[in-house]
C-alpha cells in the first residue's frame, strides 16, 4: 500500500501536489481495508464486533470529513 502509493507520488507529482487531499484519502482507506481483512480472517466474536464497529464509524467519519471539509 505504501510502496504503491510512492509510486503514484513520483510518477504524477504535480497531480498529488495539486489535489493534496488524496494521499489521506489512500492512506486511510488502504488502512480501513486492511481493518476488514482482518474482520474476514478473525474467528473471535468480540473482535469481530469490535472491528465491524470501529471501521464502520471510522468509515463514516473520514467520508464525512472530505465531503463537509471544504464546506466549513
Amino acid at each position: 500500500m505504501v510502496v504503491a502509493s510512492l509510486i503514484a507520488f513520483f510518477a504524477a507529482h504535480d497531480f498529488f501536489r495539486a489535489n493534496a487531499i488524496i494521499l489521506p484519502i489512500v492512506y486511510v482507506y488502504g488502512i480501513l481495508a486492511f481493518g476488514m481483512y482482518l474482520l474476514i480472517r478473525s474467528e473471535k466474536k468480540w473482535l469481530k464486533s469490535f472491528f465491524r464497529a470501529s471501521l464502520g464509524l471510522g468509515a463514516r467519519a473520514y467520508t464525512a470529513v472530505i465531503i463537509l471539509g471544504p464546506i466549513w
